[in-house]
């Protein structure tokens, strides 16, 4: 797949909260965090290099362009919170 033929716009994606990574003398682990679930993905040494590189360029592009990007620690609101979705049936307030 051409990474460069790919809309960010139209694919489905989540908002990722957190980020755990990790690594061992093979390989590193990244698992992203969405709500309650969670994927691990080994990648090896080189590919996580390439990662942190992708994103420092990408960081750097999105605050040249858009707006900066405040360093708030590890405090960092969902831009999407539980407030903001419909109540699911069996989960609303109890009548």
């Amino acid at each position: 797949m051409d990474p460069k033929q790919i809309n960010i716009d139209q694919i489905p994606k989540q908002f990722c909260e957190k980020m755990l990574v990790g690594s061992n003398n093979q390989f590193f682990v990244v698992m992203p965090l969405v709500g309650q679930n969670a994927t691990a993905y080994a990648i090896t040494p080189e590919h996580a290099k390439r990662l942190v590189k992708t994103l420092q360029e990408h960081v750097a592009k999105f605050e040249m362009n858009i707006r900066p990007i405040p360093d708030m620690g590890g405090a960092i609101p969902s831009p999407i919170q539980t407030s903001d979705l419909p109540p699911q049936e069996g989960n609303g307030p109890k009548k």
